[in-house]
């Protein structure tokens, strides 16, 4: 009787064991299969997150080259510029740590679109972020003056005498 209790728990340990693996194996498949490449609007790829959205488009009553002007000076005033294609009308930049492009395309014979694209170092989107760089462009065309950085939201339980 003891020989059969013996091989009753060492079945059970090993059955233990396996579904212990199998599970291990299916986690790791499973982080694996959620990072790849995803394509910027500038045309090329980047090792990022695929499954969330990362864009935000604005259609704009302006020429192409004033999106653009307006795109750079956003871009400059709230971080860093780090790149401009003239010839499919993108620019790049950074800003707080996050990897942002915009690209500029006319549609028809008076609307331009401007595609605005946020991701951070390790691939993650930042939709807040780019749709507040969609607005900032929109008023700078609008307003034609700077726009304030975007600056994040303190902590409303602060007095006002701390956020010095």
């Amino acid at each position: 009787m003891n020989c059969e209790l013996d091989a009753l728990s060492a079945f059970k340990h090993h059955a233990l064991m396996m579904m212990r693996l199998a599970s291990v194996i299916f986690l790791a498949m499973l982080f694996l299969g959620s990072t790849g490449c995803v394509r910027t609007v500038d045309d090329r790829h980047r090792m990022a997150n695929p499954f969330v959205r990362d864009k935000i488009e604005g259609r704009y009553e302006f020429p192409v080259d004033k999106v653009m002007r307006a795109a750079k000076d956003v871009l400059q005033l709230n971080g860093q510029l780090t790149g401009e294609n003239t010839i499919i009308n993108t620019v790049e930049g950074i800003i707080d740590t996050r990897r942002v492009w915009v690209r500029v395309d006319p549609v028809g014979d008076r609307w331009t679109r401007a595609t605005v694209q946020v991701r951070s170092k390790g691939g993650g989107a930042d939709i807040y972020m780019a749709s507040e760089i969609d607005k900032q462009i929109a008023l700078r065309l609008v307003t034609d003056k700077t726009v304030p950085p975007f600056v994040p939201a303190g902590d409303p339980n602060q007095s006002r005498s701390s956020r010095r």
